[in-house]
């Protein structure tokens, strides 16, 4: 037998430092870890309570649901049979309204009322955009610190809880382009394959959320991410084709269900059946049929003939939602059968008119660019600012509007344009040539897109990947209201703030980069 090998045991003091470089090694590790789950999670939690708070100091107490606003089918027909209401819904797409049935559901089966759901889910909504905005940021490698500062764009702006506590889509659009931009952002760095399904459908409840955000604005907006970030991907995935026909195939059909559904139904192909309508604004065009029905709620025979006929033959019991004049509250049905009926040729007259009278449409697309550039919490039509009565909230509104939407009239009046009588629902007056409009938007597109083009000479796909989808949304939500309705364009940018929240960041990191970099040299 071999002699046996004694292993000394070890003395007090040598175990002593052996334990505490342990215990030391599974602190530093712990400690490690606590500090990144605050720097990704806890900061944005943070900001999110501090914004609840001034929501509550702000003065808004009770969220405000309007019944009888045009984007809202009838409350009774939509508690009592939601599901054939939004089948019978055309005057947008769904999105909102199906929130506005769950909501009445939970109030039925709770006995606690609608407002308090529709208020719930609005603070959620704010929770998520604060913490996915954040993501996004610090998915481009930003500091902590830049990535908090990225949020205040968004919410320093009483915009932001203007929308919080208003039943409109605004808010929805606003928490799902957070969404959408932390997805793009871990597509462009170490994403995957459910980032990409997450996108698309991001993309399709963009969509159904608003007529604006056209099928072709999310089919650029895909082929814009998915464009710069396949070279990315094809290193990371060796079969990224099939996932990438996959999530592109489901993005055409989700985007097409809705008008599909409208024309198999109605027999016309469209988002929205106030297309029309708003085209015709400021334009001396109009439909007998849908005047008397807005001014007075008259129907004639004719359409009732019509409407009826079309519930006969599609066999539905509570047609509601589409056949009565009124609400149950009081208001106007803005989902009558009668807007689908004036929808198309109130379309072709409208189109026609601007071909014919290019000096109008270009004068009606500058005023709409005025209306586009104040702040969203300012009504386009008075100038009025919207909210709150409270001291704070005021002081905050005027401040805000001070540092970012000064009027510029105050130094120099702008040449007079020959406004026609016809289109005076903006009069000149109240429509101001801002500071955001005639310097800071354009400084920071400039600015961005020049950014875009010395990434993609330098070949860094990544940040083109999310930069040009963030210009690209921007640019499409500024022309398209412009050349159309023109009337709000202001509400229509208030969800935009995560997008401009991406450029400035981005922006402000490469000047830190350059700088940082040319004080190397100069050391």
């Amino acid at each position: 037998m071999g002699r046996r090998t004694v292993i000394p045991k070890p003395d007090r003091e040598t175990m002593n430092i052996q334990t505490s470089d342990v215990c030391a090694g599974h602190a530093g590790t712990g400690e490690r870890r606590w500090t990144r789950f605050i720097a990704e999670h806890g900061i944005p939690l943070l900001v999110g309570g501090a914004v609840c708070l001034l929501f509550i100091a702000f003065g808004f107490k009770r969220f405000h649901i309007m019944w009888n606003d045009w984007h809202m089918l009838d409350r009774v027909a939509l508690s009592q049979a939601p599901w054939q209401s939004l089948a019978l819904l055309h005057a947008q797409p769904p999105l909102l309204n199906a929130v506005f049935a769950m909501c009445l559901a939970a109030a039925r089966a709770t006995t606690v009322s609608p407002e308090f759901w529709m208020g719930a889910i609005w603070l959620l909504l704010a929770w998520l955009s604060i913490y996915f905005l954040y993501r996004a940021l610090r998915a481009l490698d930003c500091s902590p610190r830049l990535a908090a500062l990225g949020l205040l764009p968004m919410i320093g702006s009483p915009a932001f809880y203007l929308f919080m506590n208003w039943s409109f889509y605004p808010f929805i659009l606003n928490g799902l382009f957070s969404l959408l931009l932390f997805l793009g952002a871990r597509l462009a760095s170490t994403g995957g394959r459910r980032h990409l399904f997450g996108y698309t459908v991001t993309l399709c409840l963009l969509s159904c959320a608003s007529s604006l955000y056209h099928p072709v604005w999310a089919l650029v907006q895909f082929g814009l991410t998915a464009g710069f970030a396949a070279p990315l991907w094809r290193r990371r995935w060796p079969g990224v084709r099939i996932p990438l026909l996959t999530t592109s195939a489901l993005l055409v059909l989700l985007l097409f269900a809705w008008p599909m559904k409208n024309y198999l139904l109605f027999g016309d192909f469209t988002y929205s059946s106030w297309e029309g309508y708003n085209l015709t604004r400021g334009a001396p065009i109009s439909s007998d049929t849908l005047t008397a029905f807005i001014a007075e709620g008259r129907v004639a025979d004719p359409v009732r003939d019509a409407m009826n006929n079309f519930l006969t033959q599609h066999r539905f019991s509570r047609p509601e939602a589409l056949s009565r004049p009124t609400k149950s509250t009081g208001g106007r049905n803005w989902n009558h059968y009668i807007l689908l009926l004036s929808n198309r040729p109130l379309k072709r007259a409208a189109w026609q008119w601007r071909w014919e009278h290019p000096a109008w449409w270009l004068i009606h697309a500058w005023r709409g660019y005025l209306a586009w550039t104040q702040p969203a919490y300012v009504w386009s039509y008075t100038g009025r600012i919207m909210g709150p009565e409270t001291e704070l909230y005021r002081v905050c509104a005027h401040l805000h509007e001070m540092l970012f939407f000064a009027d510029l009239r105050r130094i120099g009046q702008p040449p007079a344009l020959a406004y026609r009588p016809m289109d005076s629902a903006l009069a000149p007056d109240t429509v101001a040539y801002t500071a955001f409009g005639f310097v800071l938007f354009p400084a920071l597109m400039l600015s961005a897109l020049g950014l875009v083009l010395r990434r993609l000479t330098q070949r860094r796909f990544g940040e083109v990947a999310l930069l040009l989808p963030a210009c690209w949304t921007i640019l499409w939500v500024l022309v398209v209201p412009c050349f159309s309705d023109a009337y709000e364009g202001n509400r229509m940018r208030f969800s935009l703030a995560p997008c401009f929240a991406t450029l400035l960041v981005t922006l402000a990191k490469a000047a830190l980069v350059r700088f940082q970099a040319a004080r190397s040299r100069a050391a």
